[in-house]
């Protein structure tokens, strides 16, 4: 699986930051999967229906970004 960079991760947050103040009625972890998805699909697609996409579980999130985001170990 591609890594994002922490500067990916933060463009990603932003995308899905507007995408809450756009459209209200998505939750947090529709949005961060609609922007991670708009952003970097092959990644997004990697996660897509596994037990870390966050897409229907907002407490998802968190665990889907240490698992997407490059490790700074």
């Amino acid at each position: 699986m591609k890594k994002l960079t922490n500067e990916d991760l933060a463009q990603v947050v932003n995308l899905a930051d507007e995408m809450q103040r756009k459209y209200n009625e998505w939750r947090k972890g529709q949005c961060f999967f609609n922007a991670l998805y708009e952003l970097f699909p092959d990644v997004a697609d990697e996660v897509r229906g596994t037990i870390v996409d966050p897409f229907h579980i907002d407490g998802r999130i968190k665990i889907c970004t240490e698992l997407i985001t490059e490790s700074t170990l």
